[in-house]
């Protein structure tokens, strides 16, 4: 049996990458600001701390800058904004490494952007709708995609299903990312820690315990 990663762990794993800290089993200061603050010319997100860009901070009502974010702050507007909104919260409870996935993703495409790619990668197994119903891919992973999501565990139960599945996910997060750099090669200096980030998802799937 697999351990089941915990919310918090799943948020300060995103927030480790994000920051360039360790920060799970550590002590941390809730007032702390620093979470790898940057402000890189090529970054489309302008200035950035823990993973928050300033545009996306505004764009949620929040007018904390973010060089003077807190860690408190950040774990918490993670949670509340993009672990439910990008699906993660309603795919924990029966596919919590999917989650993982999900928010991840999430945090660094957009919340919406990770939820159409579980709904397109549901439509793409559904064997042209005689499965399930083909979704609409909206970005909003609500009841209709729980149950095509439940139906594709159901119907692969006893295969390998499962790690196809969450296979599948990280390959078009990682597709995400080439063509990104493909279409603009000023992202070409990601390309490798962009990749990374999908590769880790699948590491840590795969060499859970």
């Amino acid at each position: 049996m697999s351990t089941k990663p915990t919310v918090e762990n799943i948020i300060l794993t995103v927030m480790e990458i994000e920051s360039g800290r360790k920060l799970i089993g550590q002590k941390i200061t809730p007032n702390d600001t620093n979470g790898g603050y940057t402000n890189d010319p090529d970054d489309p997100g302008g200035e950035t701390n823990w993973g928050w860009t300033e545009g996306t901070l505004k764009a949620h009502g929040i007018k904390t800058h973010p060089r003077d974010l807190t860690f408190q702050q950040a774990f918490d507007y993670y949670k509340r904004i993009f672990w439910t909104r990008s699906g993660a919260e309603a795919v924990y409870d029966f596919q919590p490494w999917l989650a993982r996935t999900i928010f991840n993703y999430g945090v660094h495409a957009g919340y919406h952007k990770a939820a159409r790619n579980l709904q397109t990668l549901l439509n793409l197994h559904n064997n042209q709708g005689k499965r399930w119903a083909d979704l609409i891919v909206d970005g909003a992973v609500g009841a209709r995609t729980l149950e095509a999501l439940q139906a594709y565990i159901r119907i692969r139960k006893g295969e390998i299903g499962e790690d196809v599945l969450f296979t599948d996910y990280a390959i078009m997060m990682g597709a995400f990312y080439q063509e990104l750099a493909i279409k603009n090669d000023r992202y070409e200096k990601y390309t490798y820690g962009f990749s990374t980030r999908a590769m880790l998802e699948l590491k840590e799937y795969f060499t859970r315990s």
